[in-house]
């Protein structure tokens, strides 16, 4: 365990003090990339005052501002304050929160393209803002070695903490679903599988989703990137969250939803629904009511003992705040009277006996009632999850993800303020531009449920053999190998934790030897490039032509998801051309896919001179044509032309599929075949072809296979 600033040793903790505020400036300066920033750990006056008066404890706050030149826009200064508290935790906790923090500079995008309106939706704020956190870590492991030692460490420190859980549980007396999986985004890799305190339901989805979550961690832009650059890569881990990931949150949303507002119905109208229950079921809940009462009147006792010590848990944070206020409001400053805290009630443990009588309480309500419980409901939640986004969101951002209560402050705010034609004219273009967004989005979601689309369709049928390929050929299309990290006395680039052990040498008076600069090796990039051929001969209706959409679906989104350039055609009578191989795989070439069908003959040699064509065109340095068929072709002549000019005047890798029993002939026009194959193999064949064609390219050049 590496050691406070307390524990550094020496006769002056404060220099030590200092010296690690330094190093904490020049490691946020060189993540981040931002040379004018320092770092403080002390608030001016105003600025402790501002802090409590919008009720945020000082001690624990963030706290971010640059100041411009007003003619040219260009940052005169900029400085972070560091929080009292973190300041007296373990060395490698901090550095690792503060190279975090830097990291959330170098990334996170998305609160400047999400639409208000979908950012609102109860749950998707907490959700991008738990997301983000694994790809603002994995940033600064892949860009600077070393520090993913301290990025761990802060993680595990964190997770015992147990912060998230420990909220919910004093608000509402148990841990939301919707909570426990954020909890699960942001942690789950350093949880040691220790999530015995976790519904198993919210183990399932998430490993549901685990596969879209851990690509999202890894969708990151290269080092150097623009700004444009980083916006695209936000998109794709958007698109990602919205299509991937969104929709199994959002179950867990409604669930809490439901839980709350019979917890709210419980404390409101507590002894009609007593009354309503059978005598066990009212006695279970008279019992979880005495127990919450009881830990709700020990919490107020132990906080009247804290207030006396003056040693306030709140710092300030609530009443301090409220107060302020209600001085300025000019009401002789008396302090604000604070509403009543619900009574916290264990929903997760009471029986599903309980819960149903619960539920049927709830309908006998009236129309106004049950609107009333839902929206304070939905309130309860939102404050915890607004909580969630303050803590964990970048605290070195220009823009900031809208809580929430941000929200609903500026809505209140823009009514109060009389707008001009032009404001109003331009409020209006950006609501068109949200709703049109919205439109696509929806549009989005309902092909994704097969309901539009033929490929969704497919898609949905195969999701699963993606997961399995995907992650199969990951390792050999893109290896994960970690840079070589060489140490040199001279360089460009300086090794943060070599220069940390550098200055603690020479603090300590030893002459140092550590090498500061590093010489970074990255492994080569395998460069690749698939084009695929589908027979699409009234001989390969039926059984066939489904296996073989099925396979062509599979191909086209793993070879998406691994980066390799991917390209389909048809042929029958005719070429066809569904996706070039460098078209990127939109919805409308997805689209364009799923209008694959059977018409004609087997005229295969102009067909392998297209393809072979539009895959010359790309640069790749292995280029692979996979013909799918099953038998001989229409035109022999010109296919024989066709393969001798592919393997003797191109550079690609010819190989034929032979679909269904009967095929062998394919050998007979093409040196590398797999004839016979069975349809319902094909997916598992694709695998073991693909991984072969990858460690062993050599094999299927000019038939040497």
């Amino acid at each position: 365990m590496s050691k406070s600033p307390e524990q550094f040793g020496g006769e002056n903790p404060e220099a030590k003090k200092e010296a690690l505020r330094d190093q904490l400036e020049a490691l946020i300066k060189t993540i981040a990339k931002r040379p004018h920033l320092k770092v403080v750990t002390e608030l001016t006056p105003q600025e402790l005052f501002r802090e409590m008066a919008e009720g945020r404890d000082p001690s624990r706050a963030w706290f971010w501002q640059q100041t411009k030149d007003q003619k040219t826009g260009k940052i005169i200064e900029e400085k972070i304050h560091l929080p009292e508290e973190m300041m007296t935790r373990s060395e490698n906790f901090i550095r690792g929160v503060a190279a975090h923090e830097a990291g959330h500079s170098v990334i996170t995008r998305w609160p400047d393209i999400v639409p208000p309106e979908v950012l609102q939706q109860p749950g998707f704020n907490g959700m991008m803002t738990a997301l983000e956190e694994r790809p603002t870590d994995q940033v600064v492991r892949d860009r600077y070695p070393g520090a993913g030692e301290w990025l761990d460490e802060a993680r595990r420190e964190m997770f015992a903490e147990g912060e998230v859980a420990a909220k919910a549980s004093k608000n509402l007396g148990y841990f939301p679903k919707f909570l426990q999986l954020c909890d699960l985004l942001v942690y789950e890799p350093h949880t040691q599988g220790k999530n015995e305190h976790l519904d198993p339901e919210v183990l399932k989805i998430y490993e549901k989703i685990r596969g879209p979550v851990e690509n999202y961690e890894h969708t990151l832009p290269v080092e150097g990137s623009n700004e444009g650059e980083i916006l695209e890569k936000t998109k794709e881990r958007y698109k990602i969250a919205y299509r991937k990931i969104w929709p199994e949150i959002k179950e867990m949303v409604e669930q809490d939803q439901g839980s709350e507002e019979l917890r709210e119905m419980v404390n409101q109208h507590q002894q009609e629904i007593l009354e309503d229950l059978q005598e066990q079921l009212r006695e279970e809940l008279q019992e979880a009511i005495d127990q919450a009462m009881e830990a709700m009147a020990k919490e107020a006792v132990e906080e009247k003992e804290k207030e006396k010590s003056g040693k306030g848990s709140k710092g300030g944070e609530d009443q301090s705040g409220k107060e302020g206020e209600k001085s300025e409001e000019g009401e002789e400053g008396e302090p604000e009277v604070a509403e009543p805290q619900s009574m916290p009630l264990p929903m997760d443990q009471l029986s599903s006996e309980l819960t149903k009588a619960l539920k049927k309480s709830f309908d006998k309500l009236s129309k106004e009632q049950k609107e009333a419980l839902r929206e304070k409901a939905k309130k309860n939640l939102e404050k915890l999850e607004d909580d969630l986004v303050n803590d964990f969101s970048g605290k070195i951002s220009e823009n900031p993800p809208e809580t929430h209560e941000r929200y609903d402050k500026r809505l209140e705010t823009e009514k109060k303020e009389e707008k001009s034609p032009e404001e109003r004219r331009e409020e209006k273009e950006r609501q068109e531009r949200i709703e049109k967004e919205m439109k696509e989005a929806e549009k989005r979601m309902q092909e994704l449920k097969g309901k539009k689309s033929h490929y969704e369709d497919v898609y949905q049928q195969i999701k699963d053999l993606d997961e399995v390929l995907y992650r199969r050929l990951e390792e050999v299309f893109s290896p994960n190998v970690k840079s070589e990290v060489k140490l040199r006395s001279s360089g460009a680039k300086l090794n943060l934790p070599a220069v940390f052990r550098w200055e603690a040498e020479k603090a300590v008076g030893q002459p140092s030897k550590v090498k500061i600069f590093e010489s970074v090796t990255m492994p080569e990039p395998k460069d690749y490039a698939v084009m695929v051929l589908v027979d699409l001969s009234v001989s390969m209706r039926g059984e066939k032509m489904e296996e073989t959409f099925k396979t062509t679906v599979l191909l086209s989104e793993v070879m998406n998801r691994l980066g390799i350039q991917n390209g389909v055609f048809g042929f029958s009578n005719n070429v066809m051309e569904f996706k070039h191989i460098n078209e990127k795989l939109t919805d409308k070439v997805r689209a364009k896919i799923g209008d694959m069908h059977v018409l004609g003959n087997t005229f295969m040699g102009e067909a392998l001179m297209a393809a072979a064509g539009e895959l010359d065109s790309v640069s790749s340095r292995e280029k692979f044509l996979l013909i799918l068929t099953d038998g001989g072709p229409s035109d022999p002549g010109e296919t024989n032309e066709a393969v001798n000019y592919i393997l003797n005047q191109t550079d690609q890798k010819l190989i034929a599929l032979g679909l269904g029993r009967g095929t062998a002939m394919v050998k007979d026009y093409f040196p590398v075949a797999m004839p016979n194959l069975t349809v319902k193999d094909l997916s598992e064949t694709l695998g073991n072809l693909l991984e072969d064609l990858i460690l062993h390219p050599d094999q299927y050049k000019s038939g040497k296979k």
